[in-house]
C-alpha cells in the first residue's frame, strides 16, 4: 500500500506544482517581458516489487520558460533598428518646423517681400520712403536666417545633450546587468532549478539597452550574459565598461569605450540616431543655410557693387572684407587675388572704373584687366592709382578703400558717355592722326618717332622693356612715355589712347595747328603714318543717348570711312567696329544727313554728329565703351566694395551697416542718371536668374533645400514604418511562443484541477483499502 500512497502523493503535489505555475502566469499575464513558464513532468523511476516491475508515479522536472532565443535575438536587433530611426525623426521634425514653410515668415515668403520691396523702389528710385522698404524687408530676411541657423545649431548641442543622458542609462542598464547575471549564476549554480523571472528581468534589460545602441548578446557557460557594442566588450559576467562621449563643435559625437582611446560606432538605438542627425542631417541643413544665404548675397552684391547711389558716384570706398596674409611674410600686397583668403571668389574678367568730374561733367572710363592668378594684391591697387583722381591703398585692418581727389567721383556702373569724342579724334577742331595698330603693341627693341612741330624737329625714343609687359605695351603706356617727352609739350603735341590705338594730336585747336610725323622704326608698331596734319576751325562734335542694352561688355571705335564733310559728302559713311575689328554697323552721315541728328547704332545706343570734316586719311577715329556688365571678375563683391549685403553664410548674412544708417547709399541706378533704376532692375532679376555654379535660380535653390529636408524625412518615415511593421511582426511571433495566453492557461487549469482531483480520490480510495487490510488484521 506504501507505493500506491507515494503515487497517488506525488501526482498531488505534481499538479499543484502544475497549478502554481499557471496561476503565476495569469498573475503575470501584462507584465512586460514576462515569459510563460510551464512544469516539465516525466514518469518517475519505477520500483522492482514481487517480482514485477511496478510504476512509481509522476515527477516534476523542472519550471521552465517557453522561449525562442533566436527570435528574442532578432528582437533585440529589429529593436535598435527601430530606436535609431526614431530618434532621428523626433529631432528632423524639429528642424522641418523652423522653415515654416508654406508661411509669410519663412525664407521663401521673405526674399520674394524683398524682391517686391526692390521692385516697388524701381518705380521711383529716389524715394526715401521705398528706400527704407528695402532695408527693413532684408532685415527681415537677415533675422530669419539668423534665427533658423540659431536653432539648427541649439538641436545639434541639444542632440549632444541627449546623447550624454543616454550614455548615462546606458551604464546604469550595463550594471543592472551585471547584477542580475550574479544573481542568475547564485540560483541556478544551487541546483537544478532555472531563474526563469531572473532571466525574465535580464531579457527586458538588454531590450532597453538595445534601443539605446546597438549590441551583441552570447551566454557563457554559467547562464551569465556578455554583451559587446561593436565588437567590444561592454558587460561581462561580474562587471561592465562605461561609455563616454566627446562632443565637437560642428556636431560631432563620438563614443569610446572606458579605457579604449579608439571611437565606437553605435550601429543603432538613440544613440546612433542622435549621431546620424548631429553629423549628418543637420550638418546638410546648415551647409544648404549657408549655401543659399551665400548665393543671395553674391547675387545681389554682383547688381548692387556696380550700381550707382543717389549722390552720382563715391568719394570713398572702403572694402568690407580683409585681406589676408597667406603666406606670412608680413605683406598682403604679394599675394595673388585667389590667395589672399577673400569670402568669394575672384574670376578672370574685367573691372569698369568711371570717373567723372563735377565741374566740366566729363566722364572718363578705365578697364582693369583681372586675373587671379597673375593679379596680385598690389598690382590691382596700383591699377586704381593710376586712374586719375583716385588713390587706393591697403590699410591696417587689410582692407582696400579708394579715395577720390576734391571734386571727382567714381562708380563701377555702366554708363553711357554722352561725349565720347572728348579728345578731339574724330574730324576734331585740333590737328590729329590715330595709328591703325591695335594694343598691345609689339616692340622687341628700343624705336624712334621722328616728328616736326611748330617750334622743332625732335625724336621721341621708347624703350619697351620698362613696361607692365615687356615688349608688348599698351596705348596708354605709349601715351604716357610721349606725354613725359619735353620736346612734345615744348611743340605743344600730346598723346591719346582711342580704343586701344594712339593718337597723336595738338593741344590748341584751329586750321593754324598742324605738326608732321617725318619717320622713324615707331610707325610700324603703332601703325602710324608719315604726314603733315592740320586742324580745322569748325570741329565735329559727337554725342551719344540710349541705354545699352547689349548681353556682353564692347568697346565700338568709329571710323569714317572716306574724307568728306558731315551732311553734305555724298556716300560718306561711317563705320562702327568691334574690339575684334569686325564691322558691327554702317552709318551714312553724308549728303541727305542732317547733322546733329541721332543715328540708331546698335542694343539701343544712338550717336549724331555736327558739321565738320572727318579724315581716313589722316586715322580720325574715336572709341566709346558699352558696358554691360561693370566687373565680370567680382573682384567688388570678394572685396566688398559697395555691397547691398555683408556675409557670406547664413550665421554672417547681413544688410551692410553704412546702408542701414544711410537708405541714401543703396545704389539703385545703373548709369547714374536721375530717375534711373537699371541696379534695382538688376537685383531683381538675380531672383530668376542662374545662380553662379549652382545651375539653378535662388528660388529653386531654396526649394532643394526645404524639397531635401522633407524627403530626408519622408524616406525616414517609411522606414520607421517598415521596421516597426518588422518588429511587430516578430514581437507577435515571440508573444505566440512566451505571451500568456489566458484562456488557455484555464483550460490547462482545468486539466490539472481535474488530475488533481483524481490523485485526491486515488489516495482516498487506497486509504480505504488500507482501512480494510488492518481490519483484516
Amino acid at each position: 500500500m506504501g507505493l500506491s500512497t507515494n503515487i497517488g502523493l506525488r501526482a498531488l503535489l505534481t499538479s499543484q506544482a502544475a497549478l502554481d505555475t499557471i496561476g503565476h502566469n495569469v498573475a503575470n499575464a501584462n507584465t512586460e517581458g514576462f515569459s510563460r513558464q510551464r512544469l516539465l513532468t516525466s514518469s518517475a523511476r519505477p520500483l522492482n516489487l514481487r517480482g514485477l516491475q511496478l510504476g512509481h508515479g509522476v515527477q516534476g522536472d523542472a519550471v521552465v520558460r517557453s522561449v525562442d532565443d533566436l527570435l528574442n535575438a532578432r528582437v533585440v536587433r529589429q529593436t535598435s533598428s527601430l530606436h535609431r530611426l526614431g530618434a532621428q525623426l523626433t529631432e528632423m521634425r524639429s528642424v522641418e518646423a523652423l522653415f515654416d514653410e508654406p508661411g509669410e515668415n519663412g525664407l521663401g515668403g521673405l526674399l520674394d517681400g524683398l524682391f517686391s520691396s526692390l521692385s516697388s523702389l524701381s518705380a521711383s528710385p529716389e524715394d526715401a520712403v521705398a528706400r527704407n522698404g528695402v532695408v527693413q524687408s532684408t532685415d527681415d530676411l537677415v533675422r530669419r536666417f539668423h534665427q533658423i541657423t540659431g536653432e539648427v545649431d541649439q538641436l545639434q548641442r541639444d542632440s549632444q545633450v541627449k546623447a550624454r543622458a543616454i550614455v548615462e542609462d546606458v551604464d546604469v542598464l550595463a550594471a543592472r546587468i551585471v547584477e542580475l547575471n550574479g544573481e542568475i549564476v547564485r540560483v541556478e549554480a544551487e541546483g537544478a532549478t532555472v531563474a526563469n523571472d531572473l532571466r525574465d528581468r535580464r531579457e527586458l534589460a538588454v531590450r532597453d539597452l538595445a534601443k539605446h545602441i546597438d549590441i551583441e548578446v552570447r551566454e557563457n557557460a554559467q547562464g551569465a550574459i556578455l554583451v559587446q557594442v561593436d565588437g567590444r566588450l561592454l558587460v561581462g559576467s561580474q562587471s561592465h565598461r562605461s561609455l563616454e562621449v566627446e562632443t565637437g563643435a560642428d556636431g560631432e559625437i563620438v563614443l569610446r569605450m572606458e579605457g579604449d582611446e579608439h571611437p565606437i560606432e553605435a550601429g543603432g538605438g538613440e544613440l546612433a540616431g542622435l549621431i546620424a542627425f548631429s553629423e549628418r542631417f543637420v550638418r546638410d541643413v546648415a551647409s544648404g543655410l549657408d549655401s543659399y544665404a551665400r548665393s543671395i548675397v553674391l547675387e545681389l552684391n554682383r547688381a548692387h557693387s556696380t550700381g550707382v547711389p543717389l549722390d552720382g558716384g563715391f568719394q570713398r570706398l572702403v572694402a568690407e572684407n580683409a585681406l589676408q596674409d597667406l603666406d606670412g611674410d608680413g605683406e598682403v600686397g604679394d599675394v595673388l587675388l585667389r590667395d589672399v583668403g577673400l569670402p568669394f571668389e575672384v574670376r578672370s574678367g574685367e573691372l569698369f572704373v568711371h570717373t567723372i568730374d563735377d565741374a566740366t561733367g566729363d566722364l572718363r572710363t578705365r578697364r582693369i584687366e583681372i586675373d587671379p592668378l597673375r593679379t596680385t594684391v598690389a598690382a590691382f591697387a596700383r591699377e586704381l592709382n593710376d586712374i586719375d583722381g583716385l588713390s587706393a591703398r591697403i590699410d591696417g585692418s587689410g582692407r582696400l578703400s579708394i579715395d577720390a581727389d576734391a571734386g571727382v567721383r567714381f562708380h563701377f556702373g555702366r554708363p553711357l558717355d554722352g561725349t565720347p569724342d572728348d579728345a578731339g579724334t574724330f574730324g576734331g577742331a585740333r590737328a590729329s592722326t590715330t595709328g591703325s595698330a591695335l594694343e598691345p603693341f609689339s616692340m622687341g627693341s628700343i624705336v624712334q618717332l621722328d616728328m616736326v612741330g611748330p617750334v622743332s624737329a625732335f625724336s621721341v625714343t621708347i624703350d619697351p622693356a620698362p613696361f607692365d609687359a615687356a615688349g608688348s605695351p599698351t596705348a596708354e603706356e605709349i601715351a604716357g612715355v610721349l606725354n613725359a617727352n619735353a620736346d612734345m609739350n615744348a611743340n605743344g603735341l600730346r598723346a591719346v589712347a582711342v580704343g586701344g590705338r594712339l593718337a597723336i594730336q595738338t593741344v590748341a585747336e584751329g586750321a593754324a595747328e598742324s605738326f608732321q610725323i617725318v619717320g622713324g622704326s615707331a610707325l610700324a608698331p603703332l601703325g602710324l603714318a608719315a604726314g603733315t596734319f592740320t586742324g580745322q576751325d569748325l570741329g565735329v562734335e559727337v554725342a551719344m543717348t540710349g541705354t545699352y542694352g547689349g548681353d556682353t561688355n564692347e568697346q565700338w571705335t568709329f571710323e569714317p570711312l572716306g574724307d568728306g564733310t558731315i551732311g553734305t559728302t555724298p556716300g560718306l559713311e561711317v563705320a562702327v567696329k568691334n574690339a575684334a575689328g569686325a564691322v558691327i554697323a554702317t552709318l551714312d552721315v553724308g549728303e541727305g544727313y542732317a547733322p546733329g541728328t541721332d543715328i540708331l547704332v546698335l542694343d539701343g545706343v544712338s550717336v549724331s554728329f555736327t558739321v565738320g570734316d572727318v579724315s581716313a586719311s589722316d586715322g580720325d577715329a574715336f572709341s566709346a565703351t558699352m558696358v554691360a556688365d561693370g566687373d565680370t571678375s567680382d573682384v567688388l563683391v570678394a572685396f566688398g566694395l559697395n555691397s547691398f549685403m555683408v556675409g557670406d553664410d547664413a550665421a554672417s548674412i547681413d544688410v551692410r551697416a553704412e546702408l542701414r544708417d544711410d537708405p541714401r547709399l543703396l545704389a539703385a541706378s545703373a548709369t547714374g542718371d536721375v530717375g534711373d533704376g537699371g541696379a534695382l532692375l538688376d537685383m531683381i532679376s538675380a531672383r530668376d536668374a542662374d545662380v553662379a555654379d549652382a545651375g539653378a535660380t535662388l528660388g529653386e535653390l531654396y526649394g532643394t533645400l526645404v524639397g531635401g529636408v522633407g524627403f530626408e524625412i519622408g524616406s525616414t518615415v517609411n522606414a520607421q514604418e517598415i521596421e516597426s511593421f518588422v518588429l511587430g511582426s516578430l514581437e507577435a511571433q515571440r508573444e505566440e511562443v512566451s505571451g500568456v495566453n489566458v484562456d488557455e492557461e484555464l483550460v490547462r487549469m482545468i486539466e490539472y484541477e481535474q488530475t488533481y482531483s483524481a490523485a485526491a480520490r486515488f489516495l482516498q480510495v487506497v486509504g480505504q483499502l488500507n482501512d480494510t487490510v488492518l481490519a483484516l488484521i
